[in-house]
């Protein structure tokens, strides 16, 4: 119950990073202080990613209804506490998301036809975005890791009993589900930019 603060915080993160200046610069990652916008979303994938894993691990021993009701006074939390801290959300305006134009760093001309400030060619982008992480998803299925979280969800104990590390496969599933919630926020932030 907590998906929608790994999309708030992954949001926040990709306003966060495109909009600020830093005064260091990585080769490949930022140009002129500033974060590219897919290292952005990437970074905000990450950091959502993270944020599941560490909500895994007090509530992993939990039951369903105890685990649900766990995850959502997280939600409460961060809503009520942490994203109504001014540096966290940037004020009442909030972290503007500039649509996506895909350019080089040497010009300002776009790289072939896609222009994504284009509502049909944003949605065109998030429909392959979703097919990727549908994709992903089932690949990760048919994987050792996937096979792991079926046997968990199965019979934790008979998964125990092969030599299957529960633990270790929830806090996973915990943070592939946190990072696909980021992915999405990343995407959400730049359609509801207070541009």
């Amino acid at each position: 119950l907590g998906q929608a603060t790994f999309v708030t915080a992954s949001a926040f993160t990709v306003g966060y990073l495109v909009n600020n200046e830093f005064e260091f610069t990585i080769p490949l990652l930022m140009h002129d202080g500033r974060f590219g916008f897919f290292v952005a979303v990437l970074t905000g994938t990450a950091v959502a990613a993270a944020v599941g894993a560490v909500i895994a691990i007090p509530v992993r021993r939990l039951g369903p209804l105890a685990l649900a009701l766990a995850t959502l006074s997280f939600a409460f939390t961060a809503e009520l506490i942490v994203f109504q801290l001014d540096p966290v959300r940037n004020g009442s305006r909030g972290w503007p998301v500039p649509p996506l134009n895909l350019e080089t760093f040497e010009s300002e001309l776009p790289l072939g036809p896609f222009d994504f400030t284009q509502p049909r060619q944003l949605a065109m982008l998030a429909l392959l975005v979703f097919g990727a992480v549908t994709v992903v998803i089932h690949n990760l299925q048919r994987s050792p890791s996937g096979r792991a979280v079926l046997a968990v969800r199965s019979s934790e104990v008979a998964a125990r009993t092969a030599g299957i590390g529960a633990g270790w496969s929830k806090v996973s599933l915990f943070a592939v589900s946190a990072g696909i919630a980021g992915l999405g926020g990343a995407l959400l932030a730049v359609v509801s930019s207070p541009v």
